[in-house]
């Protein structure tokens, strides 16, 4: 056991060298992110500084930037995946169908722009993005609630911890996760091509 822990660690601190070429931070240049057109919460905004300042290709600046990485939402939208069937107290099914999942979708102009200049350096590129997330329906009074021993009924989304929201709440909650998404695709996108 000690004999192949030691030659793990020796194999580990003797591995073969190689390093990447890191820049120096004086050697990045320098970039700012305008607000993005459409963006009304601000959550793309904000996730397009901290995966730019943290990416190492550039170096964040507010003000006097070399260059501006210009981001407009062109198109958002909603549609309904998943459905379920809608069942009687005593657990068979309805013929009625329920929206159960939906799919939140984006698609971003990104370009980056030099601020010297102000001719596009790098785009203009589309990137498209979707992110899925489950609903209950509100209109539903068995999904909404129960009836606890004592014959009370409790409404259930104060109990289910996230796992049961309402359609508009869960289409905000999936706003984070497609806007995470979209920041990391701008940020590979721009590796790729710069």
């Amino acid at each position: 056991m000690t004999k192949s822990f030691f030659l793990l660690a020796l194999f580990l601190l003797t591995s073969c060298g190689y390093r990447f070429e890191e820049k120096t931070q004086a050697d990045r240049p320098t970039i700012s992110v305008g607000y993005v057109s459409g963006d009304q919460t601000g959550i793309l905004t904000q996730l397009l500084i901290k995966e730019l300042a943290s990416s190492g290709y550039f170096q964040y600046a507010n003000h006097d930037a070399e260059l501006k990485l210009n981001v407009k939402i062109l198109d958002k939208s909603n549609s309904v995946i998943g459905y379920r069937h809608d069942r009687h107290n005593d657990g068979s099914y309805k013929k009625t169908v329920m929206p159960t999942e939906g799919r939140e979708k984006v698609v971003v102009e990104v370009s980056i722009i030099s601020s010297a200049s102000g001719s596009i350096v790098l785009g203009p590129y589309e990137i498209n993005t979707d992110s899925d997330y489950d609903f209950v329906e509100k209109d539903t009074l068995d999904d909404l609630s129960f009836v606890d021993p004592l014959g009370n009924r409790i409404k259930v989304l104060p109990f289910s911890m996230g796992q049961m929201e309402s359609i508009e709440s869960a289409q905000t909650a999936a706003l984070t996760p497609l806007y995470r998404q979209v920041a990391q695709k701008v940020i590979d996108l721009i590796s790729a091509e710069w």
